[in-house]
């Protein structure tokens, strides 16, 4: 659960969440408290709870709810004393041994990692700007597609298929997000999880796309990557929206199977991916939505909310297409594409 607020620090709401999480993850955007088990990264410190702050190294004590935190005078001590060169905007007062770690010390990419009384500190997490860039750049090109994609489905007149220039875009926004993240990024086994299950599901349909045009799947999986990455957590604001897309299109291929639109010579791959649909909306929504909800019963009516309209849309689009005419051209694509 993501908790963001002008003062962040263990009050009692912090310390709550804290007794009931296996750990937190602290960035500039607030408090991450983490269900799932924790990767601890090297090196790390022994930094038992403390009264007032989340715990205490030797002489840093981090996040204490104070309105006037402490630094030395002089270089603060290692291993921490990186957040002392960074720390001029923070306005602290001096102290001949103290240094508070506040989230002001915090800088783009550098995270705190506590769990168990161990704490561990990352430090420029971020992608580089040209693979930022260029990732961006991929992603405005992907999500226009989808238009186009949505266009083809419902067969509007005019439509064009992309679907190879989709599967290499998708390859290579794959192979950029690998190289340029780290596995100590993924602080949680559900975290780790989702992502190479992520890039299976991408390298899955992105085969299956070489013959089918309709690329809603290959495109939901990068945004899945990419929203994880610069989120640096699967626990996203768009999950909901990940697993709306993911369930609406299975709805349509379940109509389609079941007006048998498709040809038979196909349905074992059809429903082997399918299947991959469910395992993706089962971990989607198990080791990340679940999570960020602070209920699990809220997570549970949140997804009858989700599936509702997403059937709705599958099977609304899926008899549209059906009610239109056929022209031969388009049923030799059926054949041969299976959609």
């Amino acid at each position: 659960m993501f908790i963001t607020n002008n003062r962040l620090c263990f009050d009692d709401k912090a310390l709550y969440h804290l007794s009931i999480s296996s750990g937190v993850r602290i960035t500039q955007q607030g408090f991450l408290f983490l269900d799932g088990d924790v990767r601890l990264n090297d090196p790390s410190y022994p930094c038992p709870r403390t009264l007032g702050a989340m715990c205490a190294y030797e002489n840093y004590t981090f996040f204490p709810c104070t309105n006037q935190p402490l630094t030395t005078v002089t270089d603060a001590p290692p291993p921490f004393d990186r957040f002392w060169l960074n720390e001029a905007k923070c306005s602290k007062s001096p102290s001949m041994s103290s240094f508070h770690i506040t989230v002001c010390d915090l800088q783009r990419g550098t995270s705190v990692l506590w769990s168990n009384g161990v704490v561990s500190v990352q430090h420029d997490m971020d992608m580089n700007y040209w693979a930022s860039l260029l990732v961006l750049l991929i992603m405005t090109w992907l999500i226009i597609n989808m238009g186009e994609t949505i266009a083809l489905i419902l067969e509007v007149k005019g439509s064009t298929a992309h679907n190879h220039n989709t599967v290499v875009l998708c390859i290579v926004l794959v192979s950029i997000i690998i190289g340029c993240t780290p596995q100590s990024l993924w602080v949680t086994y559900n975290d780790l999880t989702i992502y190479w299950s992520t890039i299976g599901y991408i390298g899955l349909y992105s085969l299956y796309h070489l013959m089918n045009q309709n690329t809603i799947n290959v495109i939901t999986g990068c945004l899945i990557l990419v929203s994880a990455r610069f989120y640096q957590t699967n626990e996203t604001p768009y999950v909901a929206t990940f697993l709306f897309l993911i369930s609406a299109r299975f709805f349509q291929k379940a109509c389609y199977a079941f007006y048998g639109k498709a040809n038979r010579q196909g349905a074992w791959y059809r429903y082997a991916f399918m299947a991959c649909d469910v395992a993706m909306f089962v971990l989607l929504y198990m080791l990340s939505f679940v999570p960020s909800c602070s209920q699990s019963t809220q997570a549970h009516l949140y997804l009858v909310g989700i599936l509702f309209p997403s059937a709705f849309l599958g099977v609304f689009v899926a008899n549209f297409v059906r009610s239109k005419p056929i022209t031969p051209m388009q049923r030799e694509e059926e054949e041969a594409t299976g959609e």
